[in-house]
Parts: structure tokens; sequence; C-alpha cells
């Protein structure tokens, strides 16, 4: 649709997707190593993984290799497109957490950034229960209570050490820690986040951020070879004798 309309788009992510990027008339720009990852061969990318038993040691190991590790190569593709190419407006996955090195970066000028969510939307719940997995709303006292101890026990094993992970990565590019736990950043933090399902299909979360928007499903993907891209796409909209540029907007938008 916006290349239809007459944006230029360009994708950045992983080189095993560069087919279907192409496709779709996007220019394609690899992540920087240690971001190109190719998630169809997960299990030799990690082969490590495949000694862990399911439950919390295999979680934490799969959030911190997959989405954390590569943060910083991920920030470094980020800056040098912002740098490069100037687009008017970068968008990412909600997982893509390159992206928060750039929203905790108070002093480099940078254009909005639009955070799509790609799964259920992550956010702490009023009743206390522990985030992702499918309680239901709790009805009474007691249901509270124990979803308040389940909460405990799940920032013990998860929470916290991946949040003490992710504020590690952080240091090492000068920046300060997260504000709050690694899931409830996501939408926290991004200049907009489109939450790809409607209001009545979540969770009772209270009231949202005005910058949180529901907006439905997306239109399916068009059919082509390979799978759909993920990552981050920087759109330049083309407006006569010359490009519309927004360099540094909602740079001053933090975590409140």
């Amino acid at each position: 649709m916006a290349l239809a309309r007459g944006d230029e788009a360009l994708v950045a992510t992983a080189t095993y997707l560069r087919t279907a990027v192409e496709a779709s008339g996007a220019r394609f720009r690899p992540l920087a190593p240690g971001a190109d990852i190719d998630l169809t061969r997960v299990e030799e990318v990690l082969p490590e993984r495949a000694s862990l038993p399911p439950g919390p040691e295999q979680l934490r190991y799969n959030f911190e290799r997959i989405f954390l590790d590569p943060m910083l190569p991920q920030a470094e593709t980020l800056r040098r497109i912002i740098a490069t190419d100037r687009p008017d407006l970068v968008v990412v996955d909600d997982l893509f957490f390159g992206a928060t090195a750039l929203f905790l970066d108070r002093e480099t000028p940078r254009p909005p950034i639009v955070a799509c969510s790609i799964t259920i939307m992550v956010a702490n719940r009023p009743d206390g229960a522990p985030t992702m997995i499918g309680l239901p709303p709790a009805l009474d006292e007691a249901t509270r209570a124990s979803y308040a101890a389940m909460a405990v026990q799940a920032e013990t094993v998860f929470g916290a050490p991946v949040r003490a992970y992710a504020d590690a990565k952080l240091a090492e590019l000068g920046l300060p820690p997260l504000p709050c736990g690694v899931l409830h950043s996501r939408h926290l933090m991004a200049d907009a986040f489109l939450q790809t399902t409607v209001l009545a299909f979540e969770y009772d979360f209270g009231r949202m951020p005005a910058h949180v928007q529901f907006v439905g499903a997306l239109p399916p993907p068009p059919a082509v070879a390979g799978c759909r891209p993920a990552g981050l796409v920087g759109s330049t909209r083309r407006i006569q004798k010359g490009r519309a540029r927004h360099a540094g907007h909602g740079r001053e938008r933090g975590f409140r």
C-alpha cells in the first residue's frame, strides 16, 4: 500500500528474507553482523538450546539470545539507515529491541519510531497476573492473591534476570537502564504503538496511553516466495521538489 501511493520503502532484516523483500518492491538492507540471524535454522544457530528442558530456563535463554543479543547490532543498523537514508518514519516490530537504544538516547536526533505488535498485547495486568501465560481475569481477592504469588515467582525466574541482561546490553552503549520490565516497556517507549487486534480481544489493561492504538488485523501479505519480512522498515514519502523529513521529531518522547 505504501509503495502504491508513491512512498519509498527500505526494509532491513535478515538476509534469508531478501528475496521476499525485493519481490515486494522495497529496497533490502541486511542487518549488521550479530543480528543477521536465520531463524529457520534456529537449532543450528543456537545448538545449546536443544539441551535445555522446556520451562523458565529455556524461555529465558530463547529471549536473551534471539531478542536481546541482537540489540546492539540492530541499533547500529538503525542508526546507519537514519544517517544515510534519512527516513521520515521508522517502523519496527515490537520485539525489535534495537529500537530500545534509540528510545533511551535523548541526545541523538531521529525520526519517529512506530512499533507494530506481532503478538498479543504484552503489558502489565491490573489484576496482577503474570504476563503471557493466559490466566483468566481475576474476579475475586483470592484469585488476585494467587496471581500475585505467581507474579513474584515469574519475576524471579524470568522478569528480573532478563531485565538485568537487557540493562547490561544498554550499558555497553552508555545508555540508562530500562524504566520498567522488558515486556512492559515495549508499548510504553515507542512514539506510537499499533496493536494488531481489537480492544475487546485483549485483557482489560485499564486505561492505555494515547499513543497505543488498536488497529485490527493487518492485511494478508502478497503471495511471494519466502517468509514474511520481519525487522524494521524505513519509509520516505516522495514529495514534489524534495523529500519530507522529520528528523528529530519525537526525540523528546520517552517513558513517563
